[in-house]
């Protein structure tokens, strides 16, 4: 699309139809200054739900008196006539949007989704909303949309999109805590006998799921991560106490002196004698263990 004018292209698809959720229409847009790209909603007539993300450029969305911005990425979900205000900020100077509007048929739908996802969200890595936008608009620009079935065929599909968008945060949640829980076990459990299976029991899933999820958000596994806490535990004995090597091993989750030693010698390329020996030259935060 060209910087230095507006350009606007939509297509309406349909009427209410009673009974159906249909898409009433799907739009691309691009607005600059000179458009004076205002809409409020307390003063439409139509009654809609309005889908509205932003390409480039940046919008503004006002919701009951709070002002929202609208970077790339950000959608909106609202209704009119509703206390919604949204705009080309005088901040931007262009807004490359797509847009759909539902008819209030999906409401039902509509309700829940916002009740879960909210007013404006972020759709930035979930691109399979897009690209449904994308396909509904295509199959608009072709003609191809023949009756009112196939439009409220596509007008759940589009929900259902936004659906996955629900299941996808909240697996991206279930996640999140799961972690949490393994890291809070570790910090308060690292020097007694545990291993991969009691972490896994504390997170609440799968020792196979807790090794993909914890690597994927921490950068290594769970078991190696305990193997540092412990390293990390044992070396701040060391330095800050004068008990054996064999009672550090004990309270920091080691079997043995001898495995202490091993352990420290693969990780640190030192034993725990000559880790001791150097104390006086290092601080424990300067510890690297790779």
């Amino acid at each position: 699309m060209p910087e230095t004018r507006s350009n606007i292209r939509f297509h309406t698809l349909g009427a209410h139809a009673h009974g159906l959720p249909v898409l009433l229409m799907i739009g691309r847009e691009w607005r600059v200054a000179e458009d004076q790209y205002d809409w409020d909603c307390r003063k439409r007539k139509e009654r809609i739900c309005i889908f509205q993300y932003t390409v480039s450029g940046e919008g503004e969305i006002e919701i009951e008196g709070a002002v929202h911005r609208l970077p790339a990425g950000q959608a909106f979900l609202i209704e009119a006539p509703g206390p919604y205000h949204y705009r080309l900020p005088t901040y931007s100077d262009h807004w490359e949007l797509r847009f759909v509007e539902l008819s209030t048929e999906a409401l039902p739908q509509w309700r829940d989704i916002v009740r879960s996802l909210g007013r404006v969200i972020d759709i930035s890595s979930h691109r399979e909303v897009e690209q449904i936008m994308d396909h509904i608009y295509r199959e608009a620009d072709s003609g191809a949309i023949s009756d009112v079935f196939h439009n409220s065929a596509l007008a759940y599909a589009f929900l259902m999109h936004l659906y996955r968008l629900i299941h996808s945060r909240e697996a991206g949640q279930q996640t999140s805590d799961a972690v949490n829980r393994c890291l809070h076990f570790v910090h308060h459990n690292f020097h007694l006998p545990i291993g991969l299976q009691e972490m896994a029991d504390a997170s609440g899933i799968s020792r196979f799921h807790l090794i993909r999820v914890f690597q994927q958000t921490v950068g290594e596994t769970p078991s190696r991560y305990l193997i540092k806490m412990r390293v990390k535990a044992a070396a701040t004995l060391l330095v800050q106490s004068s008990l054996s090597v064999e009672e550090i091993a004990r309270q920091t989750g080691f079997m043995n002196g001898n495995y202490l030693a091993k352990v420290f010698k693969k990780w640190l390329n030192q034993t725990p004698s000559e880790f001791r020996a150097e104390a006086g030259e290092r601080q424990i935060g300067q510890i690297h263990i790779t």
